[in-house]
């Protein structure tokens, strides 16, 4: 689901079952996995790799070349200056990593 506003530039991939809220920018030659939610405002940066399961909050900034690993939620107004592990909870300004989740199915 595409929402109003929203852009998504060239090159970009966008996977199954996923949402690109209002305002939100996809750019140049980025993937999104499946299932991810980009929310109202958030922005990606050129080459960014998101991956399935993701949850990015209202007004997240994501730095080019940047790898978002699956099952990771990222706090709303948060700067991603470094590369996300799965299964990871981060905050802030620059993003830091709050909680992982130790067992895996």
């Amino acid at each position: 689901m595409v929402m109003e506003n929203a852009v998504i530039k060239t090159q970009a991939k966008v996977g199954k079952f996923c949402v690109i809220n209002a305002l939100a920018v996809v750019s140049h030659g980025c993937s999104v996995g499946d299932y991810s939610h980009l929310s109202l405002g958030s922005k990606i940066g050129g080459q960014v790799e998101i991956g399935n399961n993701v949850f990015l909050g209202i007004n997240t900034s994501v730095n080019q070349n940047i790898k978002i690993e699956s099952n990771t939620v990222v706090g709303s107004g948060s700067v991603i200056i470094r590369n996300i592990p799965k299964n990871s909870l981060v905050v802030g300004n620059p993003g830091k990593i709050i909680k992982t989740r130790l067992n895996e199915n």
